[in-house]
């Protein structure tokens, strides 16, 4: 299956598989869409870094992707609409409430003490260093947000360390977990005001001025 074979337990995962939402209202179905509609040539360079970071190949399950994009995408959102189907929809409003709550609480943190609160219990590998955003990993890169600001995405699947996709050319995002809460937090690099801001999809969170983000090991 293609799919388990691009989510292996460390290294990259191709972004046009795990893109963030765009919107808070986003259904499944809009989101298995964007999947659809990646374009062909996207598919193969991301899946052209996957191989040169595994090895320098493709598994073989995957090979047919790459080889042709159009035909096998499809057939990869119909395996993803499966397995959301049996494995994650009947536990959905358990998770949407554990993911609401972690954004009320980020949010909170963010109102009454600024970024600073809102990153210090993250995680240890996340540290907010004046107007530098540090993510230890066993990669190194840096980041310039160029105004587009960070907003804040909850994850329920990615709680033992820092997950990232900040080479995306649109939006750079991170899974960010959160020790202290067991819920892992997306930061994602959508929001034009060039402003941190905690989304916990309402007006709660108060805007802070930063100017980049960096990511190091």
């Amino acid at each position: 299956m293609p799919l388990l074979a691009l989510l292996p337990p460390a290294g990259y995962v191709p972004d046009f598989i795990t893109a963030p939402p765009r919107s808070p209202l986003d259904r499944i179905e809009d989101e298995l869409e964007r999947v659809r509609a990646t374009a062909p040539e996207q598919v193969a360079k991301e899946l052209d870094i996957f191989a040169w970071q595994h090895g320098n190949q493709l598994p073989a399950t995957a090979a047919p992707l790459r080889r042709n994009p159009r035909r096998e995408v499809p057939r990869l959102v119909e395996t993803m609409a499966l397995y959301w189907t049996r494995a994650v929809e009947p536990f959905w409003p358990r998770l949407l409430a554990l993911l609401s709550a972690d954004l009320r609480y980020r949010a909170t943190r963010l109102t009454q003490g600024g970024p600073e609160s809102l990153f210090d219990d993250l995680h240890p590998t996340v540290t907010l260093d004046g107007d530098w955003l540090r993510i230890d990993q066993p990669w190194q890169g840096t980041v310039e947000l160029g105004g587009r600001g960070l907003l804040l995405v909850p994850m329920a699947f990615s709680w033992q360390r820092p997950v990232d996709h900040l080479g995306r050319a649109v939006a750079a995002d991170a899974a960010l977990p959160s020790a202290r809460r067991g819920v892992a937090v997306g930061v994602s690099a959508r929001s034009p005001s060039g402003a941190i801001r905690a989304d916990r999809r309402d007006s709660c969170a108060d805007p802070c001025r930063t100017r980049r983000a960096a990511v190091h090991d």
